[in-house]
């Protein structure tokens, strides 16, 4: 973490970002102070609804947020809609064992 007051934690629910290597349980680590730029992965939220995880993509007049799973849609994002959007900086995974095998949660 190299900007504490400015990092939040934010677990991952759901499989939209499972092709970028973040499946749902995981722990993003999220830098408001880092300015989100086009192909980033990020955390979005809008209008009041719950925050998603998805790679930034920014268009001249709009904003798209793209899944990286091809059985979940991206969010169309339009001019007029104030998106509140941090830069993930990292994930966490927590690995347990259970019955002899090895298995990520």
């Amino acid at each position: 973490v190299r900007n504490p007051p400015a990092t939040f934690f934010y677990r991952a629910e759901g499989w939209s970002m499972l092709m970028a290597g973040i499946c749902s349980g995981d722990i993003l680590i999220v830098d408001r102070s880092v300015s989100p730029q086009d192909g980033d992965v990020v955390v979005a939220s809008w209008d009041g609804l719950e925050p998603t995880c998805k790679v930034l993509k920014m268009c001249p007049d709009h904003v798209e947020l793209h899944s990286r799973n091809p059985h979940c849609p991206n969010i169309v994002l339009e001019k007029d809609c104030e998106p509140d959007i941090f830069a993930v900086v990292g994930v966490v995974r927590q690995i347990t064992r259970s019955a002899g095998r090895v298995r990520s949660r």
